[in-house]
This record gives C-alpha cells, structure tokens and sequence, in this order.
C-alpha cells in the first residue's frame, strides 16, 4: 500500500513540475508575441493555455485521488490550490497575449528594446515542399546552422515538448523555438520557402 501511495505522490510531484515548465513557455511567448507584435506567436500562446488547462486538470484528479485514497485534507488544500495559482498566471500570459491579437500596437520602446540583441520565443509554421519538410531535426542542420532551439512542436492539437533529434518534421508541424530575432526570421524562411527538388 506503502508502495502505491509514494507512486502516486511521484506522478503528482511530476504534474507539478510540468505544469510549472509549461506556464514558464507560455510567459516566454506572451513576453515575446508583445515585444515583436507577432499575431502567429499570440495564437500560440492560445493553444498552449488549451493544453495547460488539460495538464491542471490531470493534476487535480491526482490530489483528489490521493485525498480521497490516504486522507490529509489540509495538504491536499495546499496543494490544490498551488495548481489554481500555475492556472491563474497562465490566464494572465492568455490576457497577454489576447491585446496583441486584438491589433493593440505595443509601444515603440518596446521594438527598440526587442532589436537589442536579446532571445525570445518564437514560432514558424512548416510548408509543404519546404526545406525542412520531412527531415529529421538533426538532419535539418538548423539548430547548428542558425543557434536556435527547437523547445516543442504543435501537431494539431498533440504537444511534443523538447522533441529529439530524430524527431520527423512535418508539414503543418507549428516549431516553438527559441534565439535571436535574426536567426529566427532565417529559421522561418527554411520552413516557409519551397525548394526545388535536388536543392535541399
């Protein structure tokens, strides 16, 4: 019995960990869809909050669980509302996010501040016939070739966060990533411009 409480305290330790890991990306990106007035980075930030609602709600079906399996009320509370808080700032980086989707124009310090030379988040979308479609991450070279980091990629509605270098890229595949303004917009010309065939 000892056994099965401590792996039920572990998947809720893990949930924890990752709601938290994945409120910190949607901050990123809220931070940066203001700082560069990047409506596809915006949307993002939407399906992200789609996803953290999810994982709260996996979470909260732990605590619940193990309130309802070992008792403590009181820590289960605490914990409980640990997760109501992760969910509160999520919403705030969605509210974010929302002025910029809505057309509000950030204040021109803040492009001034976006071109000093500091990393942001990002996204791009992969076109068909691109140069990265169908490649593999570490067979595209990019992160390499541009020092950017790939942190997650959107297909539809799955997630897959931190992906591995034989991880296939696909058409329609949305790539979270991470570096300077500079090799961000080369990264999006690699996943948006189509090549001949025998260029790639």
């Amino acid at each position: 019995m000892e056994d099965e409480k401590q792996k039920l305290v572990t998947r809720i330790q893990e949930a924890i960990v990752e709601l938290k890991n994945k409120v910190e990306l949607m901050l990123d990106l809220a931070y940066s869809c203001v700082m560069m007035n990047d409506r596809e980075v915006a949307k993002e930030v939407e399906h992200l909050e789609e996803y953290i609602d999810w994982l709260h709600t996996q979470y909260e079906l732990l605590i619940l669980t193990l309130i309802e399996r070992y008792g403590g009320k009181m820590e289960g509370l605490g914990m409980l509302r640990l997760g109501v808080s992760t969910e509160n700032i999520a919403d705030s980086a969605a509210r974010i996010a929302e002025t910029i989707i809505k057309g509000l124009e950030p204040h021109p310090i803040l492009t001034f501040v976006a071109k000093e030379g500091e990393e942001f988040v990002s996204t791009t979308r992969i076109r068909v016939g691109s140069y990265l479609d169908g490649k593999t991450i570490k067979g595209s070279g990019i992160e390499e070739k541009l020092g950017v980091r790939i942190i997650a990629v959107r297909r539809g509605k799955n997630w897959f966060f931190d992906p591995p270098d034989d991880f296939k890229l696909q058409p329609e595949d949305v790539l979270l990533i991470r570096g300077y303004i500079e090799a961000i917009d080369d990264l999006k010309k690699y996943a948006s411009i189509v090549v001949k065939k025998g260029s790639s």
